[in-house]
């Protein structure tokens, strides 16, 4: 390309913007589409897009995750170009970590004994009656109930 001319320096502008509609017809391609959005959410919250990349004490890793964020903001700046597909992608994010927390929550026993640990003769209601060598807090030095 010659910079003086006027003409191949209008050739480089268009293809350059060319260039730009297309990348940007590929965002919304991929936004468009759930699985899409799901993976764009990933990639922003593997480039630290909504914390801090700050390491104390680790230059070196901070740097590493300030370029990673670098990426991830010009990935949140393209996506933001499409409104509703970002707040859809933000909605069915938000409606996975619900999902996730409760499926998390559902696994622990209601009973609030630890899977694996001995019976201890306690339920709900507190230990089970003329239990011996349960330990009470209240009760004076050397007497056991």
């Amino acid at each position: 390309m010659d910079a003086s001319n006027r003409k191949d320096v209008r050739r480089a502008e268009k293809a350059a913007e060319q260039r730009e509609a297309a990348r940007l017809d590929y965002i919304r391609r991929i936004m468009s589409e759930a699985l899409g959005r799901a993976w764009m959410h990933q990639l922003l919250e593997m480039c630290h897009i909504g914390t801090i990349p700050f390491v104390a004490g680790h230059s070196d890793v901070t740097n590493f995750n300030c370029g990673e964020q670098n990426i991830g903001l010009r990935l949140w700046n393209d996506a933001m170009k499409f409104p509703v597909e970002y707040v859809l992608m933000m909605q069915e994010a938000s409606h996975k970590e619900i999902v996730n927390e409760r499926r998390d929550s559902e696994q622990r026993p209601t009973s609030g004994e630890h899977p694996g640990s001995a019976d201890l003769g306690r339920d709900s209601e507190g230990p089970e009656p003329n239990s011996v060598g349960e330990y009470d807090p209240f009760a004076d030095a050397g007497e056991e109930t």
